[in-house]
């Protein structure tokens, strides 16, 4: 995941907010795993989903998974590994499906 990537998403279904942020190293695509509140119990294997709130990601998308915590602990709480959903290695080709929704006019709307 490139560096300059945070992702906004949920631990799973257990309430949990916290952010994906890519690592940069473009070999091994890794990436780690803060929660918004340190105190909350992350175990490994949790899985991460975008909630949408970064307004760049729908909401329900599966990132990846918690892998165990990392000896290195932020500012915000404990540093996590992720495993990320998709093998990126194994990638030979990605779609990118961009929409917009029109609005139908409702029969009081019409002349």
């Amino acid at each position: 995941m490139d560096a300059g990537n945070h992702i906004s998403v949920d631990v799973g279904e257990r309430d949990i907010k916290g952010v994906v942020n890519g690592s940069g190293d473009k070999n091994t695509y890794l990436a780690s795993f803060i929660a918004s509140d340190p105190k909350r119990k992350i175990r490994p294997r949790d899985m991460l989903v975008t909630n949408g709130e970064d307004e760049r990601f729908p909401r329900g998308l599966v990132v990846g998974y918690v892998g165990e915590a990392q000896p290195k602990q932020e500012e915000s709480g404990r540093l996590y590994q992720v495993i990320p959903a998709v093998p990126f290695a194994t990638l030979s080709e990605v779609l990118v499906v961009i929409s917009s929704v029109e609005r139908i006019p409702n029969m009081e709307d019409r002349p």
